[in-house]
């Protein structure tokens, strides 16, 4: 009886040390290692399906999925080389087909609201180059031309209205910009290179210059209550004509008249100094006589 117990648990025995020595032996045989090939050879992906959050794989370091086995990327790359792919390089996310780093062709398409709600889809602090057409819905573009002007914030080079998708009535320029039109190298403010017609108030500092079809004139006003002079017109060397609000006209040089028809004066004609050069007519009557002092002679 006990040499029966005896044979059982040797055996028993036994057959434990032998399941041990297989386990022992078969785990580090079955266990998998991390592919580790030279550049430009297929690896197998080391990738996992996980059902739960705590049998989520960890892979330090690049990782490219291609049908190709190209590995000219840095980063995540899926898809196949010679057609759209997704890969990260640097700090860009770039979809499209790429052959040596040049992108031929590919969409990005956004169908979700962007980083919340009251976010922009595209949030980007930088340039952004457009090879295409630039498209607002279904009305694409491809020069600057043909979508207009340009839109700005308030306060900026071009107030834009939002509401109504619209330019505002009110365009604003930065201060110290210049303005040209019918030129492209504007020195002042606003350079006008033609005709420039204005068909209302032209308001020049704190003076009014107004044309109307009716007066067909121009009429100048610097709205002073006092008789200064409203228009005057003087060369470098301060020879001007003045033409006060009392009706007067002044003049620091000679008055020269050439035209041929008769001069008429409403009015008296007041001579003052001597003249010696010629007479003077009034009416019918020659005065061929110098004249001296001050004469009345209507």
């Amino acid at each position: 009886m006990k040499k029966n117990i005896f044979k059982k648990l040797l055996f028993i025995f036994f057959v434990t040390c032998f399941l041990f020595l297989v386990t022992f032996f078969t785990i580090p045989v079955l266990a998998w290692d991390e592919p580790n090939c030279d550049p430009g050879e297929i690896c197998p992906v080391p990738l996992k399906i996980i059902t739960t959050s705590d049998e989520a794989q960890t892979k330090a370091g690049a990782l490219t999925v291609s049908t190709t086995g190209n590995a000219n990327y840095k980063g995540l790359s899926v898809g196949d080389y010679n057609n759209p792919i997704i890969y990260t390089k640097g700090q860009n996310l770039i979809y499209g087909v790429i052959k040596d780093d040049v992108l031929t062709k590919g969409n990005l398409m956004l169908l979700q609201t962007g980083i919340g709600n009251d976010k922009f889809k595209i949030d980007k602090d930088g340039n952004v180059i457009v090879s295409g057409k630039i498209c607002f819905q279904e009305d694409c573009k491809s020069k600057w031309e043909e979508v207009g002007l340009p839109i700005g914030a308030s306060g900026q080079t071009l107030r834009y209205n939002s509401s109504k998708n619209l330019i505002a009535n009110d365009v604003i320029f930065n201060n110290g910009n210049f303005v040209g039109v019918g030129t492209t190298d504007p020195k002042v403010k606003l350079d006008i290179n033609g005709v420039t017609r204005v068909n209302s108030l032209l308001q020049v500092g704190g003076a009014d210059t107004a044309y109307s079809d009716g007066r067909r004139g121009i009429f100048v006003d610097n709205g002073a209550s006092t008789s200064w002079e409203f228009l005057t017109l003087q060369n470098n060397d301060g020879v001007a004509v003045k033409i006060l609000r009392n009706g007067n006209i002044t003049t620091k040089g000679n008055l020269t008249v050439t035209g041929t028809a008769t001069s008429q004066f409403f009015g008296a004609v007041k001579v003052v100094g001597n003249g010696t050069d010629k007479g003077l007519m009034v009416g019918n009557i020659d005065f061929p006589f110098a004249l001296t002092g001050n004469q009345n002679l209507i």
